[in-house]
This record gives structure tokens, C-alpha cells and sequence, in this order.
């Protein structure tokens, strides 16, 4: 079940409750990055997804309903209509995919220009690609300006085998 809040306010729900919109394009590594979030093991195989995949953990008293909206580019132009009860944005990017990062920027700045008070958490996913061989790190290329940067290391086994 995903919690719907009041329209367009990323204010801290009353219920401990939080909605996470997970978008990127397809390929990205949305699926599995949500798979290894609520299971804490990555699967060899991950199946792109059809529409929409959504998951919920809870610790603390704190729920957090992940919502993952295809990448597909039928599917993109759903994304906007999510913005307004998320709480928070995680856009995923394949960063060895240099074919279609101009593609993933663009449609990232297309989100922060509908909600640009969403906080937002990109991560760049299966960075041993061409963010690593440019030298350039993912904030300058996606152009985000200035931000305070945290770097994560996610197991590799987690891209191992991954098509959605």
C-alpha cells in the first residue's frame, strides 16, 4: 500500500510515514537496488519492469513506501504525476551507460523543474563505467550544482546479471 499525504507538500507526514518515488531510465538499476534495500541480497536476474514496482520497509517506527516507476520511455511520461505525494526522489543512473546519460539528465532536470523542492538522492549506479574512465564525477555531470555529496559503495554482485 503507498501512502498518498497531501498533494504536492514534502513535509514530514503525522504517520511516520514516507513515500519514495524511485525513477531513472530503464536499465538503471532501479529494480535491483529496491530488491537489495528490502532483502539485503541482490539476484542474479532481474526482470525490467512492466509499469510499476513498489515495496515497503519498516524500522523504528518509521515506514517507507518505495514506489519504482518503469524507464521505459512509454512509461516517463507517467513520472510527473508521482512528484506531488512523494516525499523524496532517488533517481537511479546507469553510469556505465554513456549512450543515454544526456537522456537521464534531461529527464532529471524535467522532474526538478515540476518540483523543484523535492528533496532528491541520486544514485550512480554501476560506476565503474564512463563517470570513472571521464574522471567526472556525477553531480558535475548531471549538473546539479553545488550539493553536499555522500558516496555509497553498494556491493558489485548487485549489477551482476541486470537487465531492469
Amino acid at each position: 500500500q503507498i501512502a498518498t499525504g497531501e498533494a504536492a507538500s514534502h513535509e514530514r507526514p503525522s504517520c511516520s510515514c514516507y513515500q519514495i518515488l524511485v525513477l531513472g531510465l530503464d536499465g538503471a538499476g532501479k529494480s535491483s537496488i529496491i530488491h537489495y534495500i528490502c532483502s539485503t541480497e541482490a539476484k542474479m536476474h532481474i526482470a525490467p519492469t512492466q509499469g510499476f514496482n513498489s515495496a515497503q520497509l519498516q524500522a523504528n517506527g518509521l515506514q517507507m513506501d518505495l514506489l519504482e516507476v518503469g524507464g521505459s520511455q512509454n512509461l516517463r511520461s507517467y513520472w510527473n504525476h508521482y512528484l506531488s505525494k512523494a516525499h523524496v526522489l532517488v533517481f537511479v543512473v546507469d553510469s556505465a551507460d554513456g549512450l543515454r546519460l544526456h537522456t537521464a539528465r534531461q529527464e532529471l532536470h524535467g522532474l526538478l523543474a515540476e518540483d523543484p523542492q523535492l528533496p532528491l538522492i541520486v544514485l550512480a549506479n554501476k560506476q565503474v563505467g564512463l563517470f570513472f574512465h571521464l574522471g567526472l564525477s556525477t553531480e558535475t555531470f548531471l549538473n546539479l550544482g553545488p550539493t553536499d555529496v555522500l558516496e555509497l559503495q553498494l556491493p558489485s554482485s548487485l549489477t551482476i546479471g541486470h537487465s531492469g
